[in-house]
């Protein structure tokens, strides 16, 4: 396989600015004759600040593109910068020390059914070493209070709603102040208001603490939440809408 040049090349410029940055993003799956091609010459650059949504029907990459980006998966060819760092032909320690970086918010919450809320909400914080745990009870609180979970913070996910679950793993992802939220169909198993509330939600404070978000999503309902909306069809990006003004309500 041909390694594709990288950012300096072609594509889409790093910039003090990006938060991501994505120059001819190719991948594959499978070996010999399975072997398929999912992503093709992608490029991206997402501005630090950013609330970006990837929409598109299942199969086409958009859950690939977030595991890239997210140190998760190996990048093959092309180049990904996240939060600054070169991912392709990065090593497993400098893939973990951006892992660590990153807050991911997954749909099924995968929270830690044996451990209360506030304490599901420091696992966010545990990879980050005794100092960001002297004061976790303290932070974890104060988060909680920001997703309007106070009142369960002693309560067990089995006690939860599937919202209340899903501003847990907000919480969670947001506790150790990550610059980067990657967010994988995080409405999915939401009926229509409460999945309107935790996005809305997720927005409010990813603008109040300048976070990036890059979310995937199939949900139509919240679009207007999006600073730019991108659309990917078999492996690459083949429309972007620009919002001029994002509704940018506050739920509590």
């Amino acid at each position: 396989m041909t390694q594709l040049p990288h950012a300096n090349c072609f594509g889409p410029k790093p910039r003090s600015t990006s938060a991501i940055c994505i120059n001819g993003l190719c991948h594959w799956f499978g070996k010999g004759p399975t072997r398929k091609q999912i992503l093709f010459s992608l490029d991206l650059d997402v501005l630090r600040g950013e609330i970006i949504f990837l929409m598109g029907p299942s199969g086409c990459g958009k859950t690939t593109v977030l595991t890239l980006v997210g140190g998760l998966r190996s990048v093959q060819a092309g180049s990904v910068r996240t939060l600054g760092v070169e991912m392709a032909e990065a090593d497993e320690q400098t893939m973990i020390a951006t892992r660590r970086r990153i807050g991911f918010i997954y749909q099924a919450h995968n929270l830690h059914q044996s451990l209360t809320v506030l304490e599901n909400v420091r696992m966010g914080l545990e990879v980050h070493g005794p100092e960001a745990l002297a004061d976790w009870r303290k932070r974890s609180a104060a988060i909680l209070a920001g997703v309007g979970l106070t009142r369960w913070a002693d309560a067990y996910p089995a006690q939860l709603s599937g919202g209340q679950k899903q501003r847990v793993a907000i919480a969670r992802a947001l506790v150790a102040r990550s610059p980067l939220i990657l967010a994988d169909e995080p409405t999915a198993t939401l009926d229509k208001v409460t999945g309107r509330q935790t996005v809305n939600l997720l927005h409010d404070l990813a603008k109040q603490q300048h976070r990036t978000v890059l979310m995937v999503t199939h949900d139509n309902r919240i679009l207007d939440l999006a600073d730019r909306i991108l659309e990917m069809e078999d492996g690459r990006i083949v429309n972007e809408t620009r919002q001029c003004s994002p509704r940018r309500e506050t739920t509590r």
